[in-house]
């Protein structure tokens, strides 16, 4: 044979000591001393030449002389098996020796070529027969005396020459047949004392003798390793370990007198342990190790291993490695890695996968025996429990499971054990869970246990359909509660503020809900189930990170998990040192954070009841209203500002943002305007609020409003101004004439606007697209001319007034107002003011919006109190200065006043606390015919106090059919606006996404229906602002 490049190796027929040594010469040194003595030089067959400038003859490659240093050094006349290793370790080291010959250094595999030449066939001899027979004879005593364990006497580098020179004779099948026979009667001996050891002793027995057997295997194996590194490579043979772990499976655990016994032994111990004995902890582990170190159940390897070549068995890639790097260590690692172990984390099942021996003896009759047992205890506890009571139980099976794992099964367990625990306790029984009448999570939810519920979360999450099944239960629960309210709400009696309360009470209910029982923890995975008894109310996520360090001790009985509750939370599985356990985030959990998904299936139901419901706009209007108006009463401004969020999260819910914005304005117009009922801070909050929810041009009109009322303010005390200037210039020229007085004042200079703040109570409205300002009537302190607090020349009368725009303020015309001549010559002097300083603008006046205060006298005058009322009351009353009674027909002839604003001003004044008019007859109702007289014996504590107008509150049908006539009106220009941009924008398009896209830009404000959407568009193409396509009529384009 000749290596390219270098010297010709020398032929069996070449040289002195060339070939294998013969039987009985000396053999090479064993692998140890082959890396002591380094690379010899001497090239006579003997010594290895150590491949480049290396001195590690074990790891430098092949020498002459079949060097033990590399499975390629094979010598003149060597063991020709060996020719494709001899090839791969000179290509992996870069160069080696020759077959025979010294080989030259710093080669590499990229420049040579080797070329390989046929040794002559050599005859058997007597000699060559005898040399077996006696080799194989030690080395089988040997053998036997491993595995009496009795080493003593034995003398490990002759025991490896001897397997060196029979594999170096091809007698490698011998030796590697022997081996399998002396391990395969071993074990069947080893098998009877496993079979003979009584129920109780079984898992002891079989432990030693494993124990043993293990460390024999070491010993053979290391006597073996050549023929471990060699011929079993060349054969793709089981390496040694893999052969005895294989027999032993087979001979020993897969016996049919073991193998029954030692599943039932395994299974026994697990269920007493279940049922709270104690078990030998690791005596368990050390027996599961066992099943899962013997490796694949389906390696190739069988009984019959050890006949001739052997054959295809297992993987023998990390033997081949090792064996071309030529070295000791790395025999050792490619042996260990052509084991047929595979790792515990590997999964099992899949196509093309094999399976452990641990899972196919043990795991799956382990998983069914689980199966068993806890669908037998689900059925028991269900019948016998609570549902909160159970799912503690659960809890505490699923900790104990994973404990169980942790300290005496395999890490690969873990997940399958949760698995089928998980099914048979949770998810065949998800229904009862959720919806028992008396326990489960519908009656938890309305009974608000929070703990309950968030250790069912933490338990259902993880399996399957279990959130999905939650957050459904939920969602409904929700809709159904909220549907009850609205639909009382839609009641002829209902109180909108009770109503809104209501729905404020929902929402913070399941606010904490979300909070405490579907949160998950910022220390979520951190604590563990006794840390989490603690402290209480902090909590524990869910069992998700089970630890994967065993622990001590033993589990408890089940009993002991209905009385591991903490306060406020539940800790469950305290008997699971180091485990986390499954808790309950507490109400005050700083770190909790809603699950985000029940979080939505919360706010959806929320959204889909409050906007089935027409008047939930109005409503919370209505409640702000009310809010407002309580501020200036003493409570805690925290108190309204809460408050006010709160409302803004039920608003956030509504789609019809443009109808709260209407009925908004006209209950803040109210409020303005009796500046006596009005907290500014709490109002400009609010509109801030809005303003960062819905942006700027959603309260623009709002803050208008404000800046109205200012400017009436300013106005105001410049009226006041003018008229006492005029008054005063009138008395000093009081001989010029009688008689002129109004006319001299309306006809005074106009003052400069002076600041003051609006003390009146008279109530203002609009300024329309023209200019024109409109004015509410004035108020008036008494019925006839007073001194104190009048403004002379306006008979005595304090006169404010608000002068307000028309496009910033939701009012409305109404029957003029029959007023008395003092307030009606305050009311013309006031225009002659404004007139003089604003042209082309025009005061409508508005009575109904007026507020008066009136003082009277009672009890003969002996008794003086001072009334705050609207102007059609104080209308009204002032009747009674000039008449001692009034049929209804005749006050309403008197005041302009009709209907139903008529019979409640009466009822205010009659049949309220304040009774300052009689009523003839004393009933509810209000006929035309009814008569009313001044009630002279009406007394009161209280020297002020204000006759409350009998007011419907929320509107009435056909109030409400007209509020929804204009929200329909004003939402035209609006729809119009967002098509003519979109079709700006597009220049064509076809309707469906013309209605989509206009859908989208108007949600913010309001959500319109199809077919509003395309009455507009038909609108626009009317009045040529778009055009249809000429071939397809659904397809728009835009008119510039």
């Amino acid at each position: 044979m000749r290596l390219s490049g270098t010297k010709r190796a020398r032929t069996p027929s070449e040289g002195d000591g060339a070939g294998a040594a013969a039987p009985g010469g000396i053999p090479p040194l064993p692998p140890s001393a082959c890396a002591a003595a380094g690379g010899r030089r001497d090239g006579r067959g003997r010594g290895g030449v150590a491949s480049g400038s290396r001195r590690d003859a074990m790891a430098g490659g092949g020498g002459s002389g079949g060097g033990a240093g590399a499975s390629a050094g094979s010598g003149s006349g060597g063991h020709h098996g060996g020719a494709a290793a001899a090839a791969a370790a000179v290509a992996a080291t870069g160069g080696g020796g020759g077959p025979g010959g010294g080989g030259s250094s710093g080669g590499t595999a990229s420049t040579r070529k080797l070329k390989f030449t046929i040794a002559p066939f050599r005859h058997r001899t007597a000699a060559a027969d005898s040399f077996a027979e006696e080799t194989w004879a030690s080395i089988r005593s040997a053998l036997l005396a491993i595995y009496r364990r009795d080493t003593s006497s034995l003398s490990y580098e002759e025991l490896y020459r001897y397997a060196y020179n029979m594999v170096l004779h091809k007698l490698g099948d011998m030796l590697y047949n022997g081996l399998a026979e002396t391990l395969r009667a071993h074990l069947a001996g080893v098998a009877s004392a496993a079979a003979a050891a009584p129920a109780a002793g079984l898992l002891a027995e079989l432990g030693a003798q494993w124990h043993w057997f293990s460390l024999s295997l070491v010993s053979v194996r290391d006597i073996l390793m050549y023929m471990d590194r060699t011929y079993v490579v060349s054969r793709r043979l089981p390496s040694v370990r893999a052969l005895g772990l294989a027999l032993f499976r087979d001979t020993v655990v897969r016996a049919p007198t073991v193998r029954p016994r030692l599943v039932a032994a395994l299974l026994g111990a697990v269920e007493a342990e279940r049922q709270g004995a104690t078990v030998d902890d690791s005596l368990l582990r050390a027996t599961t190790s066992m099943l899962a170190e013997l490796g694949d159940d389906d390696d190739g390897i069988g009984l019959g291993i050890g006949l001739g070549d052997g054959g295809k068995a297992g993987s023998v890639a990390g033997a081949s490695s090792a064996a071309a790097a030529g070295g000791a260590a790395g025999a050792a690692t490619g042996a260990a890695a052509s084991s047929p172990m595979r790792s515990s984390g590997q999964g099992s099942g899949g196509s093309g996968q094999r399976r452990s021996v641990y899972e196919v003896d043990f795991e799956d009759s382990f998983l069914e025996a689980t199966s068993t047992f806890y669908a037998r205890e689900a059925r028991k506890l269900l019948s016998e429990n609570a549902v909160a009571d159970y799912l503690r139980v659960a809890a505490t099976r699923l900790e104990q499971e994973t404990a169980r794992v942790n300290r005496f099964l395999q890490p690969r367990t873990r997940s399958r054990v949760r698995s089928v625990t998980q099914d048979e306790l949770l998810s065949k029984h998800l229904d009862e869970l959720v919806s028992a009448p008396q326990s489960g999570l519908l009656w938890m939810l309305r009974n608000d246990r929070h703990a309950d519920v968030g250790l069912m979360f933490r338990l259902l999450r993880d399996v399957p359909s279990g959130s999905a099944s939650l957050r459904a239960t939920l969602k409904r629960e929700v809709l159904d509660r909220g549907s009850d309210i609205v639909r009382d709400a839609n009641g002829p009696n209902a109180d909108p503020v009770v109503v809104v309360e209501a729905l404020l009470a929902l929402k913070q209910k399941y606010d904490r809900t979300l909070a405490a029982s579907f949160s998950l923890s910022g220390s979520a995975g951190a604590l563990t189930a006794a840390a989490a008894a603690a402290v209480g109310n902090a909590g524990v996520s869910a069992d998700r990170r089970a630890s994967a360090q065993g622990t001590s001790g033993s589990s408890g009985a089940v009993g002991d998990a209905f009385a591991s509750r903490s306060s406020g939370g539940v800790a469950v599985g305290a008997n699971a040192d180091g485990m986390v356990g499954v808790g309950v985030v507490g109400i005050g959990d700083a770190n909790a954070v809603p699950e985000r998904h029940f979080v939505t299936a919360v706010s959806e139901a929320f959204e889909r009841f409050l906007n089935s419901f027409e008047r939930a706009p109005e409503y919370l209007s209505l409640y702000v209203d009310r809010l407002m108006r309580s501020a200036t009463k003493g409570r805690a401004e925290e108190d309204i500002d809460g408050r006010l969020d709160a409302v803004l999260t039920l608003f956030r819910f509504v789609d019809e943002k443009d109808a709260f914005e209407r009925y908004y304005k006209q209950h803040l117009s109210k409020r303005l305007l009796s500046s006596r009922a009005i907290s500014d801070d709490a109002e400009r909050s609010f509109i801030a609020k809005l303003k960062n929810e819905c942006g700027h041009i959603y309260t623009s009109k709002l803050e208008n409003m404000f800046k109205d009322i200012k400017v009436s303010a300013e106005t105001s005390a410049a009226f006041k101004a003018s008229v006492r200037a005029s008054h005063a210039e009138a008395r000093a020229g009081s001989g010029a004439g009688a008689g002129g007085e109004g006319v001299a004042a309306a006809s005074a200079v106009t003052p400069a606007a002076s600041p003051a703040a609006n003390n009146g109570d008279a109530d203002v409205e609009i300024v329309d697209a023209n200019g024109t300002a409109v004015a509410p009537l004035p108020a008036s302190q008494a019925v006839a001319p007073m001194d104190d607090g009048g403004v002379d020349g306006l008979h005595g009368i304090d006169f404010s007034v608000a002068i307000l725009k028309t496009g910033s303020w939701p009012l409305t015309p109404s029957a003029p107002l029959v007023v008395a001549p003092e307030v009606s010559h305050c009311m013309r002097r006031l225009e002659a003011f404004y007139d003089a300083r604003h042209t082309g603008r025009r005061l409508t006046w508005l009575p109904h919006m007026g507020n008066a205060e009136l003082r009277g006298r009672f009890g003969g005058g002996s008794r003086l109190h001072e009334l705050s009322m609207t102007a059609a009351a104080a209308a009204v009353l002032l009747l009674f200065n000039r008449a001692d009674s009034l049929t209804t027909t005749d006050i309403g002839t008197a005041t302009g006043l009709t209907g139903g604003e008529l019979k409640r001003t009466l009822q205010a004044l009659s049949l309220a606390k304040h009774k300052v008019l009689n009523k003839s007859p004393r009933v509810r109702a209000v006929a035309d015919a009814d008569v009313f007289s001044f009630n002279d014996a009406f007394s009161s504590k209280l020297f002020r106090f204000k006759v409350l107008t009998v007011s419907a509150g929320k509107e009435t049908d056909a109030e409400k059919r007209e509020t929804r006539s204009r929200i329909d009106d004003d939402r035209k220009p609006q729809i119009e606006g967002a098509l003519v941009r979109i079709m700006k924008a597009r220049k064509r398009l076809e309707h469906s996404a013309l209605v989509a896209e206009a859908t989208s830009l108007l949600t913010p404000r309001f959500t319109p229906p199809p077919a509003d959407v395309k009455k507009r568009i038909e609108s626009l193409v009317e009045r040529e602002f778009l055009t249809r396509d000429a071939d397809n009529a659904r397809v728009y384009h835009y008119v510039a």
